[in-house]
């Protein structure tokens, strides 16, 4: 057995018991290696997925560092991808790809989350940022919006570096207390009676 790395026309020469040889030969020809390009976004947004595809040539066999086997991935996280191939000559290759995840912007929203009948309540989002969108039903853009009934209600914002970050919020209607008096009805002349709730 020998290791072959160049190109070239191999010979072997065996001779048997009885003094007889023989040769054989063999050619090696080199293939070009089809290398892998890892195409996609360089960046990812926290919280949201991007997808990632082997480009550059046509293999039998793909295998990402994220366990995947497909030509393409959907990835959640940023980091560094690896892709090893294997291509219709059996040769084998390797691609790297680095995605930076960019954080999202920090956002809350402040107000009284409970509302009695009939009333209504304020709801502000973290101040900082140039546009607002309200997910209620007039798809509000200002930083406060006033409330009229139970729900929930969210808000997102997009940071300097271009990420969208989103709070929300469950505003509950309280419950009318139900008073009940309790007491004497009839109330004599220079008396005086008690009344309890």
């Amino acid at each position: 057995t020998i290791t072959v790395s160049l190109e070239g026309r191999y010979e072997i020469m065996v001779v048997d018991s009885n003094g007889c040889a023989t040769s054989a030969f063999y050619p090696v020809k080199p293939v070009d290696v089809d290398t892998p390009i890892i195409s996609g976004p360089n960046e990812i947004c926290q919280g949201q997925s991007v997808l990632l595809f082997a480009l550059n040539g046509a293999f039998r066999k793909y295998s990402w560092s994220s366990r995947d086997s497909s030509a393409g991935i959907t990835i959640r996280n940023g980091g560094t991808i690896t892709l090893n191939t294997i291509d219709a000559n059996g040769c084998v290759a390797m691609a790297q790809k680095t995605v930076l995840e960019k954080p999202a912007p920090p956002i809350d929203i402040t107000g009284d989350l409970i509302i009695c009948r009939n009333e209504t309540t304020i709801l502000t989002a973290s101040p900082g940022y140039s546009a607002y969108l309200w997910t209620n039903s007039s798809n509000d853009t200002t930083r406060s919006i006033t409330v009229f009934s139970a729900g929930s209600y969210a808000v997102q914002v997009f940071g300097t570096n271009g990420c969208p970050g989103s709070a929300q919020v469950d505003v509950v209607q309280s419950r009318l207390p139900f008073p009940i008096i309790d007491g004497d009805r009839f109330l004599c002349e220079k008396d005086t009676l008690i009344l309890e709730v």
